[in-house]
């Protein structure tokens, strides 16, 4: 038998999130991690995309977060993207891709 599947355009793969980065990382024009000026673990990112797998089978009944939210990560986590690899897309900044476990924190959901 043949399975078929539903087409799926754009975005992060299965339980990846893309973060875009806050402006003030130490990484070069070329994208060099150039060292922490604190020694904090974690840093923040907001939540540009998600794969359509996020969070399906977590345990939760909901999304831990969603597009537009603001995120603490381990830093230095997942993979850093640049624009040669996905073009205009991160052409304004710093972004990672991430697995959805590896959100910390939703700022954004703070009361």
């Amino acid at each position: 038998m043949m399975t078929t599947y539903k087409k799926f355009t754009g975005g992060p793969a299965g339980h990846r999130l893309l973060i875009r980065m806050d402006a003030d990382k130490p990484y070069s024009a070329g994208g060099i991690y150039l060292g922490a000026k604190d020694e904090s673990t974690l840093t923040k990112g907001t939540v540009v995309q998600l794969g359509r797998n996020c969070y399906i089978g977590s345990g939760d009944e909901h999304c831990w977060c969603e597009v537009g939210d603001e995120v603490l990560i381990v830093k230095n986590s997942g993979r850093l993207i640049t624009e040669a690899d996905l073009g205009d897309l991160v052409k304004d900044g710093t972004y990672r891709i991430i697995n959805d476990i590896d959100v910390i924190y939703n700022l954004s959901q703070v009361m």
